[in-house]
């Protein structure tokens, strides 16, 4: 995990795309906050942040779950159909633990 280059092992596609998924998800909300008309309080600088770790911390939630779903099938067998079955369980899997971190987060 962690490795610089493409290939077994790798994270780098998960780790851009929940950082890009993050940073749309909050330029998203401070637009929707803006059009309906809701003052910038120092407290929304701090919450880029906040959603950047709940963020992350669900990526690394869902990929761990995605890797505990292999049940001893090498990567190089699995075709797009197991992929599919394969990445719903891992979502199955995680759907509670990230539901409960976004509520108690949420209140």
């Amino acid at each position: 995990m962690g490795s610089k280059l493409c290939g077994r092992g790798s994270r780098w596609a998960m780790s851009f795309s929940a950082l890009l998924l993050v940073a749309l998800s909050t330029v998203a909300g401070f637009g929707i906050a803006s059009l309906a008309g809701l003052i910038y309080g120092p407290v929304h600088s701090v919450l880029p942040f906040v959603l950047l770790g709940i963020g992350v911390d669900d990526a690394f939630v869902i990929a761990n779950s995605f890797d505990r779903e292999r049940e001893g099938v090498p990567r190089e067998s699995e075709d797009d159909g197991s992929l599919v079955k394969r990445g719903a369980r891992a979502l199955a899997r995680s759907g509670a633990s990230i539901s409960v971190t976004s509520l108690t987060d949420l209140v």
